[in-house]
């Protein structure tokens, strides 16, 4: 997946996830709803929104709503982001999550058969939150703008040095010259 891309549908996901958070009243729109994810097709003209919603008995409901509400969100993420075109915007329930929660069950069900504690294991069976992966997100973020960085400071170091060499060798030799006619002139007088 190319960068821009990525960007895209970053910055997307941060603009829906404000303008339901802030203008939408939609009465449709119920329970918690959170985007998931966002994916753009290549030509940059339709984004799949991947959203879930807590209870479910509030899904159905509130995936016509988010549809029904898809012109109102894209003018608004319009008019949020600093982008020439917004893609269209395609509301779909992420199953992921409650698939991720179903296999998470059937292991705690199989270790609670085998007589296992989850409490020793818990870390490896209990999912990120949304706050856990986009602190993930912005710490290796800032990993890479700090590689970045350092290796900038490192050319930039690199680059000092050998100016720096340059000049010593350019002394050097303005050193040696300056001693040669200083010689000579001695043997003119």
């Amino acid at each position: 997946m190319s960068h821009r891309k990525e960007q895209v549908e970053s910055t997307l996901k941060r603009a829906i996830t404000e303008v339901l958070l802030k203008s939408m009243s939609d009465p449709r729109i119920e329970g918690m709803v959170s985007i998931q994810r966002v994916r753009v097709a290549d030509d940059f003209k339709v984004a799949d929104v991947y959203v879930s919603v807590l209870p479910d008995k509030f899904e159905k409901r509130s995936l016509a709503g988010l549809r029904a509400a898809a012109n109102h969100i894209h003018t608004k993420v319009f008019k949020s982001v600093a982008m020439r075109a917004v893609p269209r915007f395609v509301f779909q329930i992420d199953d992921a999550l409650k698939k991720e929660w179903a296999i998470f069950d059937s292991i705690a069900l199989a270790m609670d058969r085998e007589g296992i504690d989850p409490s020793q294991v818990e870390h490896v069976l209990k999912p990120k939150t949304d706050e856990e992966q986009q602190a993930e997100f912005e710490a290796e973020q800032l990993k890479k703008k700090n590689d970045r960085a350092n290796k900038s400071a490192k050319k930039w170091e690199d680059t000092e040095d050998a100016e720096d060499e340059d000049v010593e060798v350019e002394v050097e030799d303005g050193f040696s010259d300056n001693d040669d006619d200083s010689d000579a002139d001695e043997t003119d007088v």
